[in-house]
């Protein structure tokens, strides 16, 4: 993959988790995260395998962190790819 192609991504999938996600995930560095339970992104891989999170993104994940549940949304194929590239990009 292209440099600049790998950037676009990487920002595309950072507005995507800032609109959908950092309400509850502390999308850039080690947190804490807004919503306690909530694993921080950088810190995520650590948890499970990004790339193992595309399928979830394209059904709907369905989980919560504690009392708070997640929303359920659904993102296309080109959505995934920019989400996992911004995920991998900011892995600690």
């Amino acid at each position: 993959m292209q440099s600049g192609r790998c950037d676009d991504l990487v920002e595309q999938g950072g507005a995507i988790a800032q609109e959908l996600c950092s309400g509850c995930h502390a999308i850039a560095g080690p947190g804490p995260s807004p919503e306690p339970a909530a694993p921080a992104f950088g810190t995520l891989g650590q948890l499970v395998d990004i790339d193992d999170l595309a399928e979830a993104l394209a059904e709907g994940i369905l989980t919560g962190h504690g009392p708070v549940e997640m929303p359920e949304f659904t993102l296309d194929p080109d959505q995934i790819d920019a989400l996992l590239a911004y995920l991998h990009s900011v892995q600690k």
